[in-house]
């Protein structure tokens, strides 16, 4: 079973590519907390171990949507807790040409996805839950390379733990703003018969339908182009059922959460 607790080692994400940094690590919450320092100290302990400078940082506020933007060196060390907010406000989606600036997103259920050019040396993260997935911000951040000079066929991702169809059940779930407020029934609609599997739930004793994140992001990267080849599920395990940090399982009790960070050196 993977495990990413902090006295062991972090998960590279993107491996065997010269002056590329990419790697995730299971960590105390490190956006929100009642201690800002613990918060900050955690943040410099992940530095200190990849020996990059916690300035070096971009800490998005992640709000579930889909914004994607293009940060610079300049924006180095933005972040929620510090009076250099940068452009991360409300953004989901990070992009970065610029050397020395390693992009931050955190989950404990929702799939973060990681995106590497080795041709036009550029990457990105992003933070794709629930809505992000169904706004399809995975292939929107693929069009976000394109524009900026990419292929699609050099493009490689990776995608992080998250919920997946053995364990999130959202047959209750309804999401008012949308025009179909069934989830799942949007969600089908949307990425067609592998996105939900239907089956007895046997916690709820009931019939369920239990979302799969995976297939839907995978969808929306191969429709943008992403060759199946370049694109990494082995380290995608459920985050309910794995012992990983999980909102859908903790709730109010969760104190970690999942951390990745890509950038160039």
């Amino acid at each position: 079973m993977l495990t990413l607790e902090k006295k062991k080692k972090p998960v590279v994400l993107i491996e065997e590519v010269e002056g590329l940094l990419c790697f995730m690590e299971e960590c105390p919450k490190l956006v929100s907390g009642k201690n800002e320092k613990e918060v900050s100290l955690a943040r410099e302990e992940i530095c200190e171990r990849h020996e990059i400078s916690v300035n070096s940082l971009v800490f998005p506020n992640q709000i579930g949507g889909d914004k994607i933007v293009e940060v610079f060196e300049k924006d180095r060390g933005a972040s929620i807790l510090s009076s250099n907010k940068g452009p991360i406000e409300d953004t989901d989606g990070l992009f970065t040409r610029d050397y020395g600036v390693f992009l931050v997103a955190y989950a404990a259920d929702c799939p973060i996805v990681v995106y590497y050019d080795p041709v036009k040396k550029v990457c990105g993260v992003a933070h794709a839950g629930y809505e992000g997935t169904g706004k399809r911000l995975p292939g929107k951040m693929v069009d976000f390379f394109i524009a900026n000079g990419s292929k699609s066929s050099d493009i490689r991702v990776t995608i992080c733990p998250s919920a997946l169809a053995c364990c999130y059940d959202v047959v209750n779930a309804v999401d008012k703003d949308y025009p179909e407020p069934c989830r799942w029934k949007r969600f089908k609609s949307e990425f067609g018969e592998g996105s939900v599997r239907m089956a007895f739930n046997p916690k709820t004793k009931k019939s369920g339908a239990f979302l799969d994140l995976l297939f839907c992001n995978k969808q929306s990267l191969l429709r943008r182009g992403i060759l199946e080849e370049n694109i990494d599920a082995s380290h995608c395990i459920c985050t309910i059922c794995s012992g990983l940090p999980s909102h859908y399982r903790e709730r109010e009790k969760r104190t970690r959460t999942l951390l990745a960070v890509v950038g160039m050196q």
